[in-house]
């Protein structure tokens, strides 16, 4: 536990956006899916039943996403978002 903490707090911030719906791991995943799926439900709670909060981290989908479509997507809807990760860098 110590270690995943000293991890996080060494980790370089990751922009993101934070939704509705269902985090789930296909039929017959292994371990390592289960383990990951438990941990989103744990550090994104839901008060809906069934209904979980779900992360997406900008960067997976398009690593240089401030500047594509998806940057544009933020740009439309959340200025402050992309004005803030373009001045963090």
């Amino acid at each position: 536990m110590l270690v995943s903490i000293l991890r996080a707090a060494d980790a370089r911030p990751r922009w993101g956006i934070v939704g509705r719906g269902m985090v789930g791991a296909k039929p017959g995943a292994g371990q390592r899916a289960l383990t990951v799926v438990e941990k989103v439900r744990r550090l994104f709670p839901s008060r809906i039943p069934g209904i979980d909060l779900v992360p997406i981290y900008l960067e997976e989908f398009d690593p240089a996403w401030t500047t594509g479509r998806i940057g544009a997507w933020v740009e439309r809807f959340r200025p402050d978002l992309l004005d803030a990760a373009i001045r963090r860098g």
